[in-house]
């Protein structure tokens, strides 16, 4: 593999690279890559999340 050279600096640079070693772990983990999970407490949701009643006709 042959090394980089930095625009910037013209230091050689090598990315690194990584064994995977836990399949299972790895696979799980590319297919949770883009799930986000957020959790609101009961209080919150009531303050903030709680429309505003309507004023006069509908």
């Amino acid at each position: 593999m042959a090394a980089r050279v930095r625009p910037d600096t013209g230091e050689a640079t090598s990315k690194q690279r990584y064994r995977v070693t836990n399949w299972s772990e790895y696979d799980r983990s590319l297919v949770n890559r883009g799930n986000l999970t957020i959790w609101f407490d009961d209080a919150s949701i009531k303050d903030n999340w709680t429309p505003a009643p309507p004023v006069g006709r509908g």
